[in-house]
């Protein structure tokens, strides 16, 4: 029995360096690349590059960091200024109020762009949960936004029929939190890589995962853009029933590319265009892509204001 309490007690203080020292390594090697800004008591990692009107707005996955985006926001910055940040408590944001749902993200996201100065107008782009974000803020600040895209993104009646999937019980979250602070968590592939140690990770993950039905809610209160241009981009429907790496996902795919489409009914100036031969990550696999729409949505909004062509601040 000695030795056994020996054994675990060497094995808790191994796990324990081990999630300290994995975490101080993420944070050399994911710098913080913008500013953090205040947005009522606690600060958003917000980083802006390029130059010129309009700003693109970069928000990504789940529970993506601003890193999603660095080859793109990279190209972007050629032609425009352009902006990705950090939801709070993830990436170098601090931990924010809950609920954690898209209504409080897009509070906390046009509070940091008002206090850092960066204007409208703002062309949205969304990818995965980050396509609620979006549209939540463009029906909260319709006069800003001169154009939407959505990367792959939740229609907000996917959580009515996605399938209930490991993490997502409260279980498993139990079981990934307690492990957390022992490096097991890490192990298992359950913590992102950054700045942000693991267990405030899992903690904002299920503080989101929480409030993903009030965030459909919000995002379904906004049931129309009006005509500002709108552009879909959705994965090959078929991607997933090709390779079959998950048994469920050829039963729920043909209602999430049902929802993709549905999406373009955002707006009477919408477009479609589907990922070939790509799944989810599109951002990551088909970049292009999402540098070519938002050019085209850019390009849109200058030639309806020839004024917002200039390349000065």
């Amino acid at each position: 029995m000695a030795a056994m309490m020996v054994v675990l007690l060497l094995g808790t203080l191994a796990g324990s360096w081990f999630e300290s020292h994995v975490a101080a390594r993420d944070a050399k090697r994911f710098p913080m690349r913008g500013q953090l800004v205040d947005v009522g008591g606690y600060r958003l990692h917000l980083y802006c590059t390029g130059a010129g009107s309009p700003t693109v707005l970069l928000s990504g996955g789940f529970v993506d960091t601003l890193e999603q985006w660095k080859f793109i926001q990279s190209e972007i910055a050629r032609f425009s200024r352009v902006c990705s940040f950090d939801r709070a408590g993830l990436g170098w944001s601090d931990a924010g109020p809950m609920p954690r749902s898209s209504g409080q993200i897009v509070k906390e996201l046009h509070t940091a762009l008002v206090n850092a100065g960066i204007s409208g107008p703002y062309v949205l782009a969304g990818h995965s949960f980050g396509g609620m974000d979006m549209r939540v803020f463009a029906g909260e600040h319709p006069d800003e936004v001169a154009g939407v895209l959505l990367i792959d993104s939740i229609n907000p009646d996917h959580y009515r029929w996605e399938p209930a999937r490991g993490f997502r019980s409260e279980v498993r979250f139990w079981f990934y939190r307690y492990l957390a602070p022992f490096g097991i968590t890490r192990l298992l592939g359950e913590c992102r890589s950054g700045p942000r140690p693991c267990p405030e990770f899992v903690d904002t993950w299920h503080a989101m995962w929480e409030a993903r039905t009030l965030s459909a809610h919000e995002a379904l209160a906004t049931s129309s853009f009006g005509n500002t241009p709108l552009i879909v981009i959705a994965r090959d429907p078929l991607y997933y029933v090709r390779l079959a790496d998950k048994p469920e996902r050829p039963e729920w795919e043909p209602q999430f590319a049902r929802g993709q489409m549905e999406l373009t009914l955002l707006s009477h100036n919408a477009s479609f265009m589907v990922a070939r031969n790509t799944g989810h990550q599109i951002p990551r696999d088909k970049p292009e892509l999402v540098v070519d729409a938002v050019k085209e949505l850019v390009g849109q909004s200058r030639a309806q204001s020839p004024q917002h062509n200039s390349r000065k601040q």
